[in-house]
């Protein structure tokens, strides 16, 4: 429904980081969340330390749920102020920020979520997204098909222009 209405709100983003600190056993906050993770980050002495990049809505977000990789994957939840930004976007216009991280306050967790578990949990919700997104448009451009009058008559009633919302 979000891609479908094209939400620019990083619902996605929030619901991926609540699943990942479901899995840590650690509280989710209310807000805004977004996910980092990366090989430049580091957990040491209770102290989250390094960079992710490519961070969606990082700017926007009230904590950011950050995986660190090894032995262990740890799930380290972060509130904001915890991070710089070093903002920037993708072809589409949307926040891909670079976060820099350099905190001990921070909550953190074992879990059993992997960089590549996160990564294909990830390209599902931006698949459903995706789809959505083209079930707006079918709608969008069947409805413009039959208010939009040539010759008389709707241009959903030409059987190309059918044929062609057919393939859609």
């Amino acid at each position: 429904v979000a891609g479908e209405h094209a939400l620019p709100l990083p619902l996605a983003e929030t619901m991926l980081a609540q699943w990942l600190l479901a899995s840590a056993g650690i509280e989710v906050p209310d807000g805004i969340l977004t996910v980092a993770y990366g090989d430049g980050l580091s957990l040491q002495g209770g102290r989250l330390t390094g960079s992710a990049e490519r961070v969606t809505w990082g700017r926007d977000a009230d904590a950011t749920v950050v995986l660190v990789g090894g032995e262990t994957p740890r799930c380290v939840l972060v509130q904001r102020g915890g991070w710089s930004v070093e903002a920037g976007q993708n072809v589409a216009r949307e926040p891909r920020d670079t976060l820099r991280f350099d905190t001990s306050e921070i909550v953190a967790g074992a879990t059993t979520v992997d960089a590549k578990m996160l990564r294909a949990a990830g390209a599902a919700v931006r698949t459903q997204q995706i789809a959505g997104a083209l079930t707006g448009v079918v709608a969008m451009t069947t409805q413009y098909a039959m208010d939009r009058v040539q010759f008389g008559r709707p241009i959903g009633k030409f059987q190309a222009v059918q044929q062609n919302l057919a393939s859609m």
